[in-house]
């Protein structure tokens, strides 16, 4: 018989202007916290604690009625879970199931709401300002990229969050919480219970939208094993909110290529979380150097204000440490993509100089 861990029911507190959703899992409380008013949904906890609880093999028994919709679509996560990461086909959880919970009957405005998972990163930059449908409102939560403790970088990227809500005219939520401080959280890899964790954003803020969309990491094509997927998001959907992966045709070249004459993008565009430059990017890491070529090449490097630029994008390649075997194609692609001469060569010098990298550029460029 299977070990049990024990989600309590939600409970909604409000103090000073804050509204305080908390439950305990097998003792200890985990929170979600805003300036908003948060739905006290069991399906957040339950979605958020799903993985965990399938990943070490124990069972879920959850205190509070779960949605019927949103159960059987737990469901349809297993074969995909199973394919990826050998889970057992069989779900964790086990509840009473019902009607979602809703603190107040939606009105029509609400009923058309959609939230976007924003962190003013390329691929929530690209769905904010291409999607067809564009969002109603924002959705940060302080405690999944930036720790829950950590209020400094917060800060650095707080005033960005705003001006770019403002200037679009959607309303801004953010959430802190300390989800992933949690002991059982803990015994899965982010990259694999960021979705649902993403997703259990859309449940706390159910009496705001209707549905909440997530940007995509990687294109159709390339659906690897990853936490936020259109094969995973989707199914961690309710009978009153919806959770979208956004469309994946593009990659995220050509995504930052798309974004980058747009000025928003250039005054707020964030791909690292050291946030320890003045602009907020370090410039320095490999994210940061990979988005700066890709800007380098649609000629917008320079007017993009959040990289810090007093060192040439070829020294900084220089700089880097070996080149990690599971990056050559994309930085192979890159170079192909590059017109200027400097970084090209500082790129075929990074091939050279990182171990075995010669033998896999031979093989790239056939």
């Amino acid at each position: 018989m299977r070990k049990s861990w024990y989600l309590s029911a939600p409970a909604q507190t409000f103090s000073g202007g804050v509204c305080r959703v908390s439950a305990k899992v097998s003792g200890r409380e985990v929170w979600f916290e805003s300036t908003t008013p948060l739905n006290p949904s069991a399906e957040a906890f339950a979605g958020a604690f799903f993985l965990p609880a399938l990943h070490t093999g124990r069972t879920l028994n959850v205190e509070s009625t779960l949605d019927e919709h949103w159960l059987a679509e737990t469901e349809k996560l297993l074969p995909t879970l199973h394919k990826w990461w050998g889970y057992p086909q069989e779900s964790p959880l086990r509840a009473e199931t019902g009607q979602a919970h809703q603190s107040e009957p939606r009105n029509l405005s609400t009923s058309e709401s959609s939230g976007l998972c924003f962190s003013c990163g390329a691929d929530s930059f690209y769905s904010l300002l291409k999607r067809d449908s564009p969002p109603s409102d924002l959705v940060y939560a302080h405690g999944y990229d930036i720790p829950v403790d950590d209020r400094q970088r917060f800060q650095t990227l707080e005033p960005s969050l705003r001006e770019v809500s403002r200037e679009r005219d959607v309303s801004l939520h953010v959430i802190r919480t300390n989800l992933r401080t949690h002991p059982l959280f803990k015994k899965v890899s982010w990259d694999r219970t960021h979705g649902a964790a993403l997703a259990a954003l859309g449940h706390l803020l159910g009496d705001q939208i209707s549905r909440l969309v997530i940007a995509p990491s990687y294109r159709y094509e390339c659906a690897h094993p990853w936490g936020s997927s259109w094969l995973l998001d989707p199914h961690w959907s309710s009978s009153t909110v919806r959770i979208e992966h956004d469309d994946a045709t593009l990659g995220r070249y050509q995504k930052i290529q798309s974004i980058s004459q747009i000025s928003l993008a250039q005054k707020h565009l964030q791909v690292c979380w050291s946030l320890r430059s003045e602009s907020g990017n370090c410039g320095e890491c490999e994210k940061c150097l990979r988005t700066m070529v890709i800007l380098e090449f649609s000629k917008a490097l320079h007017l993009c204000r959040t990289f810090p630029q007093k060192t040439s994008l070829s020294e900084l390649i220089d700089r880097q440490p070996k080149l990690p075997s599971h990056l050559h194609a994309t930085w192979k692609e890159l170079r192909d993509l590059s017109h200027h001469p400097e970084t090209q060569a500082a790129i075929d010098r990074w091939f050279d100089r990182s171990a075995n990298a010669s033998n896999w550029w031979r093989r790239l460029a056939g």
